[in-house]
């Protein structure tokens, strides 16, 4: 539904398959964006631009690698998420 649109890009090309097979090879660490939405809120600050969409990205990013997630793919935060909603119905 999205592909060729404006919400779609080459992030979404990839992911969204891998999402729905809940493959979480390794092509990028959660860390690491972690350290990108870092710098770019920085940059927002310097800049006073507001970003809150990036600062609630960042924020999950850091509680995914503070559950021992950072060196996991983008992918596992779907799992992460489903996890967490099956204990909450549990």
């Amino acid at each position: 539904a999205l592909k060729g649109g404006r919400a779609d890009s080459a992030i979404l090309q990839e992911y969204l398959p891998r999402f729905a097979t809940r493959d979480y090879r390794r092509t990028g660490r959660i860390d690491n964006m972690v350290k990108d939405l870092n710098a770019a809120q920085d940059l927002a600050r310097r800049t006073h631009t507001a970003m809150p969409l990036t600062a609630l990205c960042a924020e999950v990013h850091r509680l995914l690698t503070a559950a021992g997630l950072g060196g996991e793919d983008q992918a596992a935060l779907m799992e992460f998420f489903r996890r967490n909603d099956e204990e909450k119905n549990t």
